[in-house]
């Protein structure tokens, strides 16, 4: 089982870098792949690069299939779709509003890239990884019983405080610490905190739902995930957290002719931590009922674990 399992990993790595590749080559126009650095020592990184991300990828989508509860189509759907909404939807999205060079013509390219890989990896990662066939499993996992106003205030504090809070103070503190990250951006850093997102919130009041409604996705996401597992709600938060915080930000390896190595190493270091404190959170209240709940002793939490 051990041989089968390395060569499922190892065909799924062969597999992942061939369709990036071609999929990037398809869909990206021409002009921004011309815009690529052509010297041998570029192009070795970036293959290095390719190849330590689909690595990496596989082994984190293969632990979600084996521990997944869902067979078949449905669990393809839910890997890739969970795999392109981190990979690339979210990231995009933020791309096309912050980003100087990002045009929204760009964006649907960008957008399309993946695409390829969403739709073939995730469905040949359950066939190889044995969880095609067979029947659904019951979930260690139970989803809590909760009443519509526990639901409605958790998810409220997940999207209007937890999510802006993680993106803005890792953006203030960690991102746009650095010179050159704050030049590409043409931001200007407030002399605190509280100043420079009381002066965000007067020049760009938009950018607030825009950033709950990303909340909202990752809340999803990371329900998803959690809710399919066969273990712990916990085993689904640490999937979510590598998805989140990993498959989304490895591309950062990769040279990219959008931004420089310095602004693509500050929103590695920004954005690994505040996804997967973010992953976390929803873990937090989402696998368990919280309060006193009618009918039941204080301090129980119906379907909550095993």
């Amino acid at each position: 089982m051990t041989a089968r399992l390395v060569l499922a990993v190892l065909a799924l790595v062969v597999v992942y870098v061939v369709v990036f590749t071609v999929g990037t080559s398809a869909m990206v126009p021409a002009s921004l792949q011309a815009m690529m650095p052509t010297d041998a020592d570029t192009q070795t990184r970036s293959a290095l690069a390719v190849l330590v991300m689909a690595l990496v990828d596989t082994l984190i989508v293969a632990g979600v299939v084996r521990t997944s509860r869902l067979r078949g189509a449905r669990l393809w759907a839910l890997v890739a779709l969970v795999f392109w909404g981190s990979k690339t939807f979210s990231s995009q999205l933020e791309a096309w509003v912050f980003m100087p060079n990002v045009t929204a013509g760009l964006v649907p390219a960008l957008m399309a890239m993946t695409v390829p890989l969403a739709v073939v990896f995730p469905g040949l990662a359950v066939v190889l990884l044995g969880r095609w066939r067979g029947p659904e499993e019951r979930p260690a996992f139970r989803v809590p019983s909760m009443p519509a106003t526990q639901w409605a205030w958790k998810s409220a504090l997940l999207c209007v405080v937890v999510y802006p809070l993680l993106f803005f103070v890792f953006g203030y503190y960690v991102a746009f610490s650095n010179e050159e990250v704050r030049a590409f951006y043409g931001g200007v850093m407030g002399p605190d905190f509280l100043t420079h997102m009381r002066g965000m919130a007067a020049s760009t009041p938009w950018l607030f739902p825009f950033e709950w409604a990303r909340a909202a996705l990752w809340v999803a996401m990371a329900v998803a995930l959690i809710w399919s597992t066969r273990g712990n709600g916990w085993l689904g938060g640490l999937w979510a957290a590598l998805f989140f915080g990993i498959i989304q930000n490895d591309v950062h390896a990769i040279p990219n002719p959008l931004m420089s190595p310095t602004v693509q190493f500050f929103h590695f270091l920004e954005t690994v931590p505040s996804n997967m404190l973010n992953a976390l959170a929803i873990t937090a209240l989402m696998t368990r009922a919280h309060g006193r709940q009618e009918g039941l002793p204080a301090g129980h939490a119906p379907g909550a674990g095993s």
